[in-house]
């Protein structure tokens, strides 16, 4: 016992060592970690570590941001030296800018760039969403709930106080004010530019920054097809808590208890007292059954039936008045949305002609009943080399869109702001139809349209046509210089239809 208790004590090692660059220089703030444990260390000012009770044997890991980490086997107790290598990957990747395509390690503007490998495997709805928390200095952020509606993007903050402060788009070197009809999964890139000398090309439009998008092309071999699917569900995050049925009830009573009795002491009624039945305090203030003032003094007797034993007691009512339809409009119109996505593409091609067709669809159903999105892709891309001096390409993207109830469930006025005040009571047999469809209005309501009634049988329709297309024709007369002539076109068209039914808003 005694000798192994010796041996293992002598298997634990204190480890130090230095962490520098390629020159010599010491790297500050280094990590060094025992992989499969939680020892670990970072270096200090002069790129030193220590790290205790190390096993012989152990592997650690150093590492340090724009460095290539390395994995060390440790042997012994001897101090060790690590030459970290700067990591070059990333300073070769090609950056699309204004002026052509250039290395990074070229580059001394500020860009920020996003791959399409970055992009694949998130379930996308929309191809400004590829933006969100992925580039320094852009700001992605959804302005609306409803589904279909325009992210806002901002590079760098807000550009201007009156005008638009949103980037320019420029898809395949075509120029666009919205990428709302861009499948994601047709990205390859997405750039940024964020300063005056990179965006300088495009004038005053990219002002705002610039977002350059360059979608797939077709690579050398056979064809192959790609099918990717995606299916999810949103929920909200949250309700706004408000009053429910029985505080409404209960706020209700006491808000008609107060006037009852403010009204009998300043016109010198006296006697008045809260437990006064409806008759009674009908004849107190002089007003018929029914009329419009008399839900202020009088209370529905149905109330005390979901009210506390204190108030019952405290009031006169007819316990066999009946019952109500207890509402939660929020619960009603918020629903558990689901929204799909379904892609397929096909690419090959030869030394001479590359292609890529793709198709999508995607449907987004919105939080609130009535809403939907739904949009239809497709496009086409080819270039083709006639010989080594000249190469020609083809780019269609058709896309077709149908959104439903856009405006109807966002913004000042809405169906969301109506739903926080409508009142959570109504006649048993109308219950959320309240006031819609031949069922009449509770009485005591201070709100009289019924949002769910609205939502699903009003139309608001939309539907957008957009075809975007260029061609180019590029000449090489000799290596390091390019000669390329594109032309491009955008069509738009825009059908809106609505319909508002009477039996939605009113008896």
């Amino acid at each position: 016992m005694l000798t192994a208790g010796s041996l293992g004590a002598y298997a634990q090692n204190t480890v130090t060592g230095t962490v520098v660059d390629a020159s010599g220089e010491p790297l500050i703030g280094a990590s060094v970690q025992v992989k499969g444990t939680k020892s670990g260390a970072v270096t200090d000012l002069d790129g030193h570590f220590t790290i205790s009770n190390v096993k012989d044997g152990s592997d650690i890991t150093i590492s340090y941001v724009g460095y290539t980490s390395q994995t060390l086997t440790l042997k012994g107790s001897a101090p060790v030296t690590v030459t970290l290598q700067e990591d070059n990957q990333m300073l070769n990747d090609v950056v699309v800018i204004g002026y052509g395509s250039v290395k990074k390690s070229d580059l001394t503007s500020a860009v920020s760039k996003m791959s399409g490998e970055a992009i694949k495997d998130r379930p996308l709805a929309r191809a400004e969403q590829a933006l969100q928390g992925q580039l320094a200095g852009v700001q992605t952020r959804a302005t609306s709930g409803e589904p279909g509606t325009d992210l806002q993007i901002r590079v760098r903050g807000a550009a201007s106080v009156n005008a638009s402060s949103d980037p320019l788009y420029v898809v395949d070197g075509v120029p666009m004010t919205s990428i709302s009809a861009l499948n994601p999964s047709d990205i390859q890139s997405m750039e940024v530019l964020k300063d005056a000398a990179s965006a300088a090309i495009y004038g005053s439009r990219g002002s705002n920054g610039v977002v350059i998008v360059t979608t797939k092309r077709g690579k050398n071999g056979k064809p192959t097809v790609t099918f990717n699917a995606t299916v999810g569900f949103q929920r909200p995050e949250k309700k706004l808590d408000i009053m429910t049925a029985r505080e409404w009830m209960e706020f209700k009573t006491r808000w008609n208890d107060a006037n009852y009795l403010k009204y009998c002491k300043e016109h010198g009624i006296t006697g008045a007292s809260i437990k006064d039945d409806s008759s009674t305090r009908l004849a107190n203030v002089g007003i018929k059954a029914g009329t419009a003032n008399a839900g202020l003094y009088v209370n529905d007797d149905r109330w005390f039936q979901y009210l506390s034993p204190e108030m019952q007691a405290s009031h006169t009512y007819n316990a066999d008045a009946g019952q109500l339809a207890l509402l939660d409009w929020q619960d009603k119109m918020f629903r558990s949305a689901a929204i799909q996505n379904y892609d397929v593409s096909v690419q090959g091609g030869t030394d001479n002609l590359s292609y890529l067709v793709s198709g999508g669809y995607m449907k987004q159903d919105g939080l609130i009943i009535g809403t939907d999105y739904q949009r239809i892709t497709f496009r086409s891309k080819v270039e083709s080399k006639i010989n080594k001096y000249i190469t020609v390409g083809l780019n269609l993207a058709p896309t077709y869109i149908v959104s439903n109830n856009q405006g109807k469930a966002n913004g000042k006025d809405s169906e969301i702001h109506h739903i926080l005040a409508n009142t959570p009571v109504a006649e048993p047999d109308a219950g959320y139809y309240t006031n819609s469809g031949g069922h009449d209005v509770y009485f005591w309501a201070v709100s009289n349209a019924s949002s769910l009634k609205i939502m699903e049988t009003n139309l608001d329709r939309k539907r957008d046509v957009r075809m975007e297309g260029n061609a180019f024709v590029r000449i090489t007369p000799m290596d390091g210089l390019k000669l390329e002539l594109s032309g491009a076109t955008t069509y738009y068209d825009t059908d809106r239809s609505g319909y508002s039914f009477s039996a939605a808003t009113s008896k």
